[in-house]
């Protein structure tokens, strides 16, 4: 009986043993499978072979590792954190490791635990010295981001109900008809999962919160493979010409096989697509756009010679069709990191995205203007921009147009939103209606100027019941912790003198900032308006006002800033 036992015993332990030599061999064939999509790019599959690799307790740490990467290279910030918080805490002297975790912690908003892992890369030893720069940088903009996410409150935003679970993205507005990108193909690109996208459009009428997704169509069926990404379309002018980005077929490994086509509306029908020999066959080439003139085509590229990762180039276009070589647009618009998605508005400003210029997380939409030779970038802050990434602005007239995000509370993935100024009674400040008021309903300076504002209306009791949106400063005469205005009594006569030292607040930001004396009537009569602040050496606004505080209160009608110039090398 004894031996009978022992028997069954011993069989039992080598049924076991090859369970579990079968098991682990299962696992490293995984595992090896998803090293082997990771390399070609399929990182959703890859994702799943290591999911699975970790399930049976194969290659814990490498297994994080890959999942972090694969999420993170198919821009899937979010998903990666708990993968890289695994794989820093099993190794806390990867720089790359904490550097990216950090950056996937600001793209959900975590700013205080980015700053901090940030700082932590850029003080091991081991880091490199790029990297150091790059991480304190990020330390030093996580500082400034209440100045990066002020809010223009005159703009809404509103997500519209042509998304779908999927990815909308790439607005281009022709006509009434909006055209768009979709991840609506039967094929499912692997590197994120979803389907692959095409070009679609829809009318949107004079209510485009209206446009629903089953109405929206293919956009022509000579711009359309099944095997292809599709996207991005820009139109000239006249909406005869069309540029758009076609890859991702699996032909090449990575990414460098997307790439410009062209297609021209002839009769009616759009043409085969040709491939535009601005392309750089061993980079990736997108986003393009058209200047107002239809004479020159700025894209996105990651070709050698850049500042970084992709930056805008531009060139010129002839009559023929021909294109003059590229050029870089320069390090005042391109930097160390990713800059796509441009757009020539219809006063000539250029909008692009950017996750190099101090943003609030991924991709923020900036806007450059050029004034006596100097570009300026501004961030649109908020609610165009959010942690996540935010782009592709087009506008439909001055008040609205619509811009792609995938921020949280969207429908799916990337969502296309439509931007307005709300109609209000009160949209623009009101002349007074005594004309012995002094209002000013708009006074402009410089950003850092000391402005003067002169009202009636608030005695020096009531002084809080004047305030300038965004601006603090001591009450004077040196009325020490005070926190409201500054004060020169007029015995009586219920006057008040406000000085801002630095117009734009304590870091100098232009935008327009409400003044307002909330005491009845004067309210009602006028006594509010905008505090306008330009960039400095902004030629709108002439001469500068130096050191003594001054107002202006003629709202006169200023040339335009001047805009960025099309190529012109």
């Amino acid at each position: 009986m004894k031996r009978q036992n022992y028997i069954r015993l011993s069989l039992w332990a080598v049924l076991l043993l090859g369970a579990g030599l079968w098991s682990c061999d299962s696992a490293k064939k995984t595992f090896n499978s998803g090293v082997r999509k990771f390399k070609d790019g399929e990182y959703d599959l890859a994702i799943k072979d290591f999911n699975a690799a970790l399930e049976a307790s194969y290659e814990v740490k490498e297994a994080n590792r890959f999942i972090a990467e694969s999420y993170r290279l198919s821009n899937r910030f979010r998903e990666a954190i708990p993968y890289f918080k695994k794989v820093v805490e099993e190794e806390p002297d990867n720089a790359d490791a904490r550097f990216q975790y950090a950056y996937a912690l600001k793209t959900a908003g975590q700013y205080d635990e980015a700053k901090e892992y940030f700082l932590a890369a850029a003080n091991l030893a081991n880091a490199p010295e790029n990297m150091k720069s790059r991480a304190l940088r990020e330390v030093e903009i996580l500082k400034i981001m209440d100045r990066i996410a002020l809010k223009k409150p005159e703009f809404e935003v509103e997500n519209l109900p042509v998304n779908t679970p999927g990815a909308e993205f790439g607005p281009a507005v022709v006509g009434q008809e909006l055209m768009f990108s979709s991840s609506r193909k039967q094929k499912t690109y692997k590197n994120n999962g979803q389907q692959m996208l095409g070009i679609y459009k829809i009318g949107f009428g004079e209510d485009p919160t209206r446009m629903l997704p089953g109405n929206a169509a293919l956009f022509s069926q000579q711009i359309f493979d099944p095997e292809a990404n599709e996207g991005s379309p820009a139109f000239s002018p006249d909406g005869k010409t069309l540029v758009f980005a076609r890859g991702n077929t699996g032909k090449k490994r990575g990414t460098t096989d997307v790439k410009l086509y062209m297609s021209r509306n002839v009769n009616g029908q759009w043409s085969e697509p040709r491939y535009l020999p601005v392309n750089d066959s061993l980079a990736w080439d997108g986003s393009p756009a058209f200047s107002r003139d239809g004479k020159t085509l700025y894209f996105a590229s990651n070709r050698k010679g850049g500042f970084g990762g992709i930056d805008l180039y531009s060139t010129n276009m002839d009559a023929s069709g021909r294109f003059s070589r590229p050029v870089n647009m320069g390090a005042s618009i391109n930097t160390a990191g990713d800059e796509m998605f441009p757009y020539v508005s219809p006063d000539n400003k250029l909008y692009f995205a950017s996750d190099g210029h101090p943003g609030l997380g991924k991709l923020d939409i900036f806007v450059a203007t050029r004034s006596q030779g100097v570009i300026a970038i501004e961030n649109m802050g908020i609610p165009f921009n959010t942690p996540q990434d935010d782009f592709g602005l087009v506008f439909l007239d001055d008040e609205s147009g619509f811009f792609s995000s995938n921020r949280e509370g969207g429908k799916g993935d990337d969502d296309i939103y439509y931007f307005y100024v709300p109609e209000t009674e009160t949209d623009r400040p009101v002349v007074a209606d005594k004309p012995e008021d002094p209002a000013t309903p708009l006074i402009e300076a410089h950003a850092g100027d000391p402005v003067r504002i002169h009202v009636l209306g608030v005695s020096n009791e009531q002084n809080g019941m004047f305030s300038v949106e965004k601006h603090e400063w001591p009450i004077e005469p040196f009325m020490r912790g005070a926190d409201l205005i500054s004060v020169v009594e007029f015995s009586g006569s219920e006057t008040i003198d406000a000085f801002l030292p630095s117009a734009g607040g304590m870091y100098r930001m232009p935008g327009d900032y409400v003044y307002s004396n909330q005491r009845l009537p004067y309210s009602q009569s006028g006594q509010w308006g905008y505090v306008r602040v330009l960039p400095t050496g902004d030629t709108r606004l002439l001469p500068l006002t130096g050191a003594s505080a001054g107002a202006k209160s003629a709202e006169v009608e200023q040339p335009a800033a001047h805009a960025i110039p099309v190529a012109s090398k």
